[in-house]
């Protein structure tokens, strides 16, 4: 098939067409995420599998907590809940869920802050010193925000339903 250059929300392949879908650390740019169940319903064959691999808030009071990552978080902050209804209302089963923001946020922000000397002089030699401060406090926060259950990560594994 090749390259294909396309909106998550408008897949141009035919109806039924593909065996898998795949959508890992994309699934949070998808706006908005119900159009992107409704296409790849569409295009997906009847056995086929939809992998979700998507950063989520927790909760319905999460967006308060998050602090700094409301605005360094530059991807949709869906909840937990609204991924599961979205798969649900668009017509998928979910066979596998598994909450891992605990071995994603924490080891990131560990290897960063053992690093911070190495990554901070790469950083700095393409932006001003207040991007990599930034970028600090946003990783420290998301560890914490991991911690106290107000973030996590999910692998969900769907199939169509009825099918």
């Amino acid at each position: 098939l090749g390259h294909v250059n396309a909106s998550a929300v408008r897949l141009p392949f035919r109806d039924g067409s593909v065996d898998r879908i795949i959508a890992l650390e994309s699934a949070q740019h998808f706006k908005p995420f119900s159009s992107f169940m409704a296409h790849a319903k569409r295009i997906l064959a009847d056995a086929g599998l939809l992998v979700l691999a998507i950063p989520i808030t927790v909760g319905k009071q999460s967006d308060v907590k998050l602090g700094i990552l409301r605005f360094t978080w530059s991807s949709e902050h869906y909840s937990l809940e609204h991924v599961r209804e979205c798969v649900s209302a668009g017509g998928f089963a979910i066979d596998e869920e598994i909450l891992m923001g605990r071995s994603v946020y924490g080891p990131l922000a560990d290897y960063y802050i053992k690093n911070r000397a190495t990554l901070r002089k790469k950083i700095l030699q393409k932006y001003p010193p207040y991007v990599e401060t930034i970028l600090f406090k946003s990783i420290r926060k998301m560890k914490k925000v991991s911690e106290d259950g107000v973030i996590d990560y999910v692998l969900m594994r769907c199939r169509l339903e009825n099918v």
